[in-house]
């Protein structure tokens, strides 16, 4: 063959190979992304998206930390743009899924520089194929943004290294600034690339105090549009800093720093395959070939535990997702070092490619086997970066045309967890407001104890309990004054979900 069909070939791959990225992303995700919308799908949609008239309103609602202001304003443009998409679970997850590919072209057509192609398209396909990343970047909230954010801002940072230019000092000012305005805590992924900028000063510094002031104020310059950028993003929510201070001490998380800790260690090594090995051997070799990786990796760590160790105001520590900024950034330090393995940059790219991607596909598979068997067992519902209760499934549109269309006398308790989802479903398939001339609720969350039960009983209507298993409707009744062992009638399962109905009255 000529060296001109070698390179004819090249490029014919090269255009082939985005799009190759592309498919694979949207098969892996497709079935999650056409599954009925979650609790905070939900949330965003009615209480942001659809509830202000204009798009400022959404940056001056904090009443929820729900509110990730940059992607409710995006999917506010896009349900005004295109009314058809309030229609379809897929269509209104397009402008999040939009950024999930954003994310992976620019893995692979700008981290190609630093990384060669064969490496910087396994590492778009570690993504697709990623049980966490995939898993978060179809979803219709801030999570595929801010990734996308963060490879746009490790990208720029990286070219900053080799000149600083007003075209890359722009890319990583906006980047670092949209970040915490998707929300506050994405600001860990420019704290975590200045962290990176100081540790690769100090492991290249001078002996001369001349010189090391020099490489420290070049540091600087380097650093500053993501210091500029992320303290003016980070500042904006002092301007609602009621709401803020609220919306934060009414937030959720884990039990402990050190649990959430130890997952993000599970969660981001499955993560990254088979690039976490000669990661490991670099951060432990005392002559690493690629010590930027070192530095970006360390960055990454220092960022996470800052976060970590900022003190809650409800005594609990940050949701594992929320740490989902710098993944793209942990997953360049672990490309960098598969660039500089002589057995893995050595391997054939079909070679290279299979064997990135598999350990991902099958976690992922396995997860959510895992999932569906917890779903109909265990008490505490899954949800972590890599397993989600709400993935994949429809338990409230599936089975809502039946219970929309039932007109007797019912009062439903609804699992606390299914309670946004089964109110938007419910209205979709045209469930009535109130139950007859009583003006009685058709349902009720099952977490918030209803007073006038009683009432509702004596007027000869059925109590009903949506819930995953026997033992989680048994506690709704208890909670709500109803005999715990009272004789209930259980039809099929549909979608890990079944309407329990009270016998007798």
């Amino acid at each position: 063959m000529k060296k001109g069909d070698d390179n004819q070939t090249t490029k014919e791959r090269r255009n082939f190979l985005p799009l190759l990225l592309i498919a694979f992303f949207l098969l892996r995700i497709i079935s999650w992304a056409t599954a009925e919308l979650w609790y905070d799908e939900v949330l965003s949609l009615q209480l942001f998206v659809l509830k202000h008239e204009n798009i400022a309103g959404i940056f001056r609602d904090y009443c929820i930390a729900n509110n990730h202001f940059l992607a409710n304003a995006i999917e506010w443009l896009w349900t005004r743009l295109c009314p058809l998409a309030l229609g379809s679970e897929f269509a209104l997850r397009i402008p999040a899924i939009l950024c999930g590919i954003g994310t992976l072209l620019v893995a692979y057509l700008q981290w190609r520089k630093w990384l060669g192609e064969k490496v910087a398209f396994c590492t778009g396909l570690l993504m697709a194929a990623s049980p966490v990343f995939a898993a978060f970047a179809y979803q219709m909230r801030g999570y595929s943004l801010a990734m996308l954010l963060s490879t746009c801002a490790v990208t720029a940072l990286m070219h900053r290294f080799e000149k600083a230019t007003w075209r890359n000092f722009t890319a990583l000012f906006l980047s670092s600034l949209a970040l915490p305005l998707v929300m506050p805590s994405a600001a860990m992924l420019p704290a975590a690339l200045v962290a990176s900028t100081g540790l690769n000063v100090l492991t290249k510094a001078s002996k001369t105090p001349q010189t090391f002031l020099k490489q420290l104020q070049n540091g600087f310059v380097t650093a500053a549009p993501a210091i500029a950028g992320a303290l003016l993003g980070v500042l904006y929510y002092g301007t609602l800093w009621a709401e803020f201070q609220r919306a934060r001490a009414e937030s959720g998380g884990w039990e402990s720093s050190l649990l959430v800790a130890g997952h993000l260690l599970l969660a981001f090594a499955l993560h990254l395959s088979i690039f976490i090995w000669p990661l490991a051997k670099a951060l432990l070799s005392k002559n690493p070939k690629a010590p930027l990786a070192g530095n970006l990796f360390w960055g990454v760590v220092i960022a996470a535990t800052a976060v970590l160790l900022v003190p809650s105001p409800v005594n609990r520590a940050p949701f594992p997702r929320v740490f989902l900024p710098l993944l793209p950034m942990l997953t360049f330090a672990a490309a960098l070092t598969v660039k500089s393995s002589e057995r893995l940059s050595a391997m054939q790219f079909k070679k290279l490619a299979i064997l990135t991607l598999l350990p991902g596909l099958i976690i992922g598979i396995l997860g959510d086997l895992l999932t569906a068997r917890q779903l109909d067992t265990r008490e505490i519902l899954p949800q972590n970066l890599l397993q989600q209760y709400y993935r994949g499934n429809n338990p409230c549109s599936l089975n809502m045309s039946r219970l929309t269309n039932d007109t007797q006398r019912r009062l439903i308790l609804v699992n606390a967890s299914d309670v946004p989802a089964f109110s938007f479903y419910w209205q979709i398939y045209g469930g009535a407001a109130t139950n007859n001339a009583f003006d009685v609720p058709p349902y009720m969350p099952g977490n918030i104890k209803l007073q006038s039960l009683e009432t509702v009983r004596n007027l000869h209507y059925d109590i009903a309990v949506f819930a995953r298993t026997e033992n989680e409707a048994r506690s709704i009744l208890q909670l709500q004054g109803l005999p715990q062992d009272a004789a209930l009638s259980a039809p099929p399962v549909i979608e890990h979900r079944t309407l329990f109905t009270l016998e007798g009255r």
